[in-house]
């Protein structure tokens, strides 16, 4: 696990900016409790993905763990303490129903762009004008054509 939040660490030190995550909640079965009890048991787990703006690829983990890791990926050097508190800070307004807070100018309502192409770069994991300026060329070609006359 340790090498993937390695990679969303460098993925996101490139662009200077935390990489983009997203939080859900699953329902995790516990077979040898439901086992015991004859009848299917689960509980509630929040996991987060974690990718780099714009990249196709992306790594799952469960909150709880992923948590402790960053603070071990702190210690090591190997994450800014800044991308930690961020997702830490993140975390919890996800816990309290709240969106992620952005920095910068949020896509969603920017009157630039038509309804569809913010769809399509909230799809790509874009969520600030920020963001759109910096994406690559793997973003660029996740958004398509028009991509570089939106960057």
């Amino acid at each position: 696990m340790s090498s993937a939040l390695e990679l969303a660490s460098d993925l996101s030190k490139q662009a200077g900016k935390p990489a983009y995550i997203e939080f859900s909640t699953i329902a995790k079965h516990l077979p040898k409790r439901s086992e015991e009890e004859g009848r299917y048991v689960a509980v509630d787990v929040d996991m987060v993905t974690v990718r780099q703006i714009g990249a196709a690829d992306s790594c799952v983990f469960e909150v709880k763990t992923w948590l402790q890791q960053l603070k071990q990926d702190v210690q090591a050097e190997r994450l800014p303490r800044e991308h930690a508190d961020y997702y830490a800070k993140a975390y919890q307004h996800w816990k309290a129903g709240q969106e992620i807070p952005l920095e910068g100018t949020p896509i969603k309502g920017w009157p630039v762009i038509s309804p569809a192409q913010t769809a399509l770069l909230v799809s790509v994991g874009i969520r600030t004008v920020e963001d759109l300026a910096a994406i690559n060329d793997e973003a660029r070609v996740r958004i398509g054509m028009g991509a570089i006359m939106l960057k």
